[in-house]
């Protein structure tokens, strides 16, 4: 820059140009940092879920676990397909 100034003096008391660059910088710097924090908020949310997956397939009671008159009971949706199809 003091080359710049050094040729031209009027440079030294610009005011009105961006001779460094400022805005580019400053452009690049907030966009990283935001692409940063996308990133991380994704794989925050990532590993929530599946720290959350996991805790259902611990804590769940598998299918052949179930008694069968709850299991009819709470998903009735499965008795009228068959009642449908089988009507014995």
């Amino acid at each position: 820059m003091d080359a710049k100034i050094a040729l031209d003096p009027s440079i030294g008391s610009e005011q009105k140009r961006d001779l460094n660059n400022i805005k580019l910088h400053m452009l690049m710097k907030y966009s990283l940092m935001t692409l940063k924090l996308v990133i991380n908020v994704f794989s925050l949310a990532y590993m929530i879920g599946m720290f959350f997956l996991v805790y259902c397939q611990i804590f769940t009671p598998h299918q052949h676990e179930l008694d069968e008159a709850m299991f009819d009971d709470y998903f009735l949706h499965k008795n009228r397909f068959e009642w449908r199809s089988n009507p014995d």
